[in-house]
């Protein structure tokens, strides 16, 4: 074979490549996996501050809905002071939320947070129409406090799908940090395979050094014997 043809040196160099070349496929694969897994949490960052945000609305809707059924029950006779007051507070997180929303890039993550969010905003709009109802005594307590927990349940399960998405993270960082030992491991194998060869190398230079000196060596004799024949 072709191989077999190469001066030893050669054959030493092409087989320490080998490792190398593996390596280098390791360590691209740990980099392409290191800057997904950073991208996966950088993401998985900003849907647990919007999360945090829904349930801290989602606390604000509930002592909403809990003074709109009272106000409601009583014909306005009850909390018709402190209900203002308290749609300014959920107004205030509401704003907060929705611009939020507006800079939260939703196509970065499944097709299905993107329609709860989609519902969300959907049922958020409607607020100012069911506030308008509860003043002028046009809704009934139970449709006004339907509207309220199914809002809050959606609000909820943006912090779900913030929870799944922080597991699935946690997941694939501890496999990054498996494939990376691995990667440190082929490292280091890596340089016991340079060593022996530059050890094999030197010894190699020393056999050539030697054979070629016991090729003066034996000329010498050669032309020795010629003279002493002469």
């Amino acid at each position: 074979m072709f191989i077999n043809n190469l001066p030893i040196r050669l054959k030493l160099t092409l087989i320490s490549l080998l490792p190398m070349l593996l390596a280098l496929s390791f360590i691209g694969h740990d980099i392409k996996t290191n800057l997904q897994t950073y991208t996966a949490m950088s993401q998985g960052q900003a849907l647990g501050s919007l999360a945090l945000q829904a349930s801290e609305l989602v606390h604000q809707l509930q002592r909403e809905r809990g003074l709109s059924s009272g106000y409601l029950s009583s014909k306005g006779q009850r909390f018709s002071s402190q209900l203002p007051r308290q749609q300014q507070q959920t107004d205030q997180l509401h704003s907060q939320f929705k611009e939020s929303l507006r800079s939260f890039d939703a196509k970065a993550y499944s097709p299905g947070l993107s329609q709860l969010l989609n519902r969300v905003s959907q049922q958020l709009s409607e607020l100012g129409q069911i506030r308008s109802q509860i003043r002028q005594l046009s809704i009934d307590p139970g449709t006004a406090i339907k509207y309220y927990s199914n809002m809050n349940v959606q609000l909820l399960s943006i912090t779900h799908q913030a929870s799944n998405v922080n597991q699935m993270n946690l997941q694939n960082a501890a496999a990054t940090e498996q494939q990376s030992a691995t990667v440190n491991e082929i490292n280091v194998n890596i340089q016991d395979v340079q060593r022996s060869y530059n050890e094999t190398n030197h010894k190699v230079g020393d056999l050539n050094q030697s054979a070629q000196r016991l090729e003066e060596l034996s000329l010498m004799l050669t032309n020795e014997v010629k003279q002493f024949k002469t």
